[in-house]
């Protein structure tokens, strides 16, 4: 039985909201309003995950019988239950046009694995990001969270609970580790000047193909997103978005992800009576909406995906 499955992620600021407010009122005051940022998933990283030997050896004894030895002799030592781990994170690139930061706040994520098969699986899960100065965090939901307004275009999911998929707290909560930021804020920088030029009649061009900034015949190629804007000397400069490729690791649930995976075992039984091994491939699709909180212009969504692909347990 499929069960829906989502993510939002409330994510913040490192400056306070006063100050973001300022710089957007600077901007908008010189003429250039508010603009929303880019973001797209570039990838999803499997990062911990069982090999193929250690899964097969987890499932030939209970799936053939009493056939101990002989799974032991190929597959090796039957791990334990607890040493099957399953954790992968999601990659996203954001862009931001503004004079100020933009706080991605929301995160809506949607995660399907084995679509259009027995085994498939679409789980949800609504978790709130915390302010670096809240006195506990847990990653917990926020009673505000996954709540859209009227009229922003957003993925049709409806949340639900579900054992498959949980935002990776363990090393936040535990204390110094590789992953503690990652219950934390995400805050996409501001805009930079940058390769001013005192030159009057500065443009961007096309040389030989190339998007460029050119000042009479010296040119060098820029970004797509850049465009040229003056500095307070009045020098030509050019304006590139802020950047920021935000990481976010999950875990999937041990349980959830040990009942797809022996449909895949039982059905490679052929495999396991010849002692040779299956294969745990799982194929996977993600999308979903993301939410930025901007000054003046408001809440504001993007929609990202579908992103597919397969994790291979080699």
């Amino acid at each position: 039985m499929r069960t829906p499955l989502f993510t939002m992620i409330a994510l913040a600021l490192s400056l306070t909201s006063c100050e973001i407010l300022e710089e957007a009122a600077k901007q908008a005051a010189g003429g250039d309003p508010p603009e929303p940022p880019t973001a797209s998933l570039a990838a999803l990283n499997l990062l911990e995950y069982p090999s193929e030997m250690q899964l097969g050896a987890y499932y030939c004894n209970d799936l053939l019988g009493n056939t101990w030895d002989a799974c032991v002799s190929f597959f090796g030592k039957i791990p334990k239950k607890s040493e099957l781990k399953f954790s992968f994170e999601t990659v996203f690139e954001l862009g931001n046009p503004n004079t100020f930061p933009v706080p991605t706040v929301e995160l809506l994520l949607a995660l399907d694995v084995f679509e259009g098969a027995k085994q498939a699986e679409l789980a949800a899960l609504c978790v709130s990001f915390c302010d670096p100065q809240a006195e506990v965090c847990d990653g917990g939901p926020n009673p505000e969270a996954c709540r859209v307004e009227e009229g922003q275009d957003i993925m049709e999911f409806e949340p639900t609970i579900n054992d498959l998929l949980e935002l990776a707290v363990k090393a936040a909560t535990e204390g110094a580790g590789a992953f503690d930021d990652n219950l934390g804020f995400k805050v996409i920088p501001s805009r930079a000047l940058s390769k001013c030029r005192a030159d009057k009649g500065c443009e961007v061009r096309d040389e030989g193909g190339v998007r460029s900034f050119c000042c009479g015949d010296a040119c060098e190629a820029i970004g797509a997103e850049c465009r040229v804007g003056t500095d307070d000397d009045g020098q030509s400069c050019v304006s590139c978005p802020g950047q920021l490729e935000a990481h976010v690791r999950f875990d999937l649930g041990l349980d959830a992800m040990l009942g797809i995976l022996e449909v895949i075992a039982e059905d490679a039984m052929g495999s396991l009576l010849d002692l040779s091994m299956p294969n745990f491939t799982i194929p996977y699709k993600a999308n979903g909406t993301l939410f930025f909180d901007i000054p003046i212009m408001g809440r504001f969504s993007l929609n990202f995906g579908p992103l597919e692909g397969e994790w291979t347990l080699d």
